[in-house]
């Protein structure tokens, strides 16, 4: 946010002109609010009042890109997510192996039960 401080009473001022790297951009308000801005520019202010008009320096403002940082965070929480959800479903086959190796030797107990209750039935 940009603020046109002035001197000048409120009642003498007729509106504020902002030129945003020579590009004019009319506000009713001495505060000016940039959105999305990515590159390096420059800020002048006008206030257009009864007495003249009064015009500030331009005002140079410089943009940190902060784009390559973001990217690598992303990329990096991506590589932890994967790697997360490679080791949880490893766990998970681990277990579910188990699982079925338990009920296959139940069964196989089962199975060599009946077989001796066969075997000494005949």
């Amino acid at each position: 946010m940009a603020v046109c401080e002035h001197s000048l009473p409120d009642h003498h001022i007729q509106r504020f002109t902002w030129l945003k790297d020579k590009k004019s951009r009319h506000e009713k308000t001495s505060n000016l609010t940039l959105e999305k801005v990515l590159h390096p520019f420059t800020l002048t202010c006008t206030i257009h009042s009864h007495c003249g008009n009064f015009t500030s320096g331009p005002i140079l403002f410089d943009v940190n890109d902060n784009s390559i940082l973001v990217i690598v965070l992303c990329g990096g929480i991506a590589v932890l997510l994967l790697v997360a959800f490679a080791v949880g479903m490893k766990c998970l086959l681990r277990r579910d192996m188990a699982q079925r190796q338990s009920r296959q030797r139940k069964q196989a107990q089962n199975i060599s039960t009946i077989h001796t209750t066969t075997s000494e039935v005949n």
